[in-house]
């Protein structure tokens, strides 16, 4: 007679987010995540529909208690904005999110955090770390923005309860208001951080040369950034990656080598770049009667534009565009997906007229489109989902 056995099972927990991340009579949905953490337990989470991701982010960090910067959200293999909502991602009732372990070197870990700031507000550049250590967060706040902005920010990224801790000025052990500026405590600038990215695995192809690149910015950036990427990696990998970090539109800055304008889809080998040539990003002197109007994309010298309107399919809203004539579309579908907060990968292009299917390597010029044309999206059917 067996009196005992050894048991393994795992641990299903359900969690309900509570009323006060919960509106009245909202709709709720039920959340599996799938953990990539090794952690033995099985999380399920009960939440409204319109609730922020953020909600269920931090409630599971503190959970198995790991910092907020060491995993990553991800739905359908896409990262999760935590400012988004199930309603917002079309989630459905037993859904799965995936958590996986983020890989951060320590360079890394220390690029700089951007902070909302007014415009026209003059930025300075803070260390924020915990008192006898080496470790920082290296933030970019405007110089008038009450200091307690960046400390609710420091908070969550490091998943610290904020009303439990104060924060001082180093050298002069002086306990911060959190209600004053940077300005009001006569703070400096802290030093200029230099930052390795290595492009992930998902860019880089196995046994893949590399390359090292550095960007060499003209839009007075406090940090200087170097590029770790395969050599037949296509820049926009590079160019969608920095824009995202430093905040600013794809179409506000150019990238050349050499002077010359750089084609996204081009790679290091297809310049015949070497270890440590420099990219120069520059602003585009844009008016501000064009930018309310036109989005104009990066061309190449000498090449003609045209102009087309992007917009969902069935209604009467576009954003207009300048693109050259013999630049891959794809470089249009990129910034409008990142301008409208939409998964690229989860739509498709159509010129209007003819409802035919756009290639994106291909240009206007191969479908021989006219001045003022209208392309429309549709996102694709969820059974097609990759």
């Amino acid at each position: 007679m067996e009196m005992s056995r050894r048991i393994t099972a795992t641990q299903s927990t359900l969690i309900s987010l509570s009323e006060s991340e919960v509106k009245d009579n909202e709709e709720r949905i039920l959340l599996k995540l799938q953990s990539g953490l090794n952690h033995p337990d099985q999380y399920y989470y009960w939440m409204g529909r319109n609730t922020p991701f953020k909600e269920l982010i931090i409630d599971y960090t503190r959970r198995i208690d790991v910092p907020l910067s060491s995993v990553r959200f991800l739905f359908d293999d896409s990262p999760i904005n935590p400012l988004f909502s199930a309603n917002r991602l079309e989630l459905e009732d037993g859904d799965s999110i995936d958590v996986i372990r983020r890989d951060v070197s320590a360079s890394i870990e220390t690029t700089l955090i951007s902070l909302p700031r007014a415009k026209g507000e003059m930025p300075i550049t803070l260390k924020v770390g915990l008192f006898g250590t080496d470790h920082h967060l290296l933030y970019l706040i405007g110089r008038s923005t009450p200091l307690e902005y960046l400390f609710l920010d420091y908070a969550d990224r490091t998943s610290l309860f904020y009303e439990k801790i104060r924060f001082y000025i180093q050298k002069r052990w002086l306990l911060i208001d959190p209600k004053k500026t940077s300005d009001d405590y006569k703070m400096e600038d802290g030093a200029t951080q230099s930052t390795l990215i290595s492009l992930s695995e998902s860019e880089v192809k196995d046994n893949e040369e590399r390359i090292l690149l550095k960007l060499q910015s003209g839009l007075n950036h406090p940090d200087q950034y170097y590029y770790w990427m395969g050599r037949n990696t296509p820049f926009k990998e590079l160019i969608i990656d920095y824009t995202r970090r430093i905040d600013v539109p794809l179409s506000s800055v150019r990238f050349l080598f050499d002077d010359s304008p750089i084609n996204p889809l081009f790679s290091a080998n297809r310049l015949e770049l070497e270890d440590g040539d420099s990219i120069d990003v520059i602003r585009r002197d844009v008016s501000a009667s064009i930018e309310t109007t036109l989005i104009s994309l990066p061309r190449a010298k000498g090449e003609m534009p045209i102009t087309l309107k992007v917009g969902l399919f069935g209604t009467d809203h576009h954003l207009l565009y300048l693109i050259g004539r013999s630049t891959p579309l794809e470089y249009l579908f990129l910034d409008y997906a990142d301008r409208t907060s939409l998964f690229y990968e989860k739509i498709r292009f159509y010129i209007q007229k003819r409802w035919l299917l756009i290639d994106p390597k291909k240009t206007s010029d191969d479908y021989k489109m006219e001045d003022g044309g209208i392309i429309c999206w549709k996102p694709l059917p969820k059974n097609n989902f990759s």
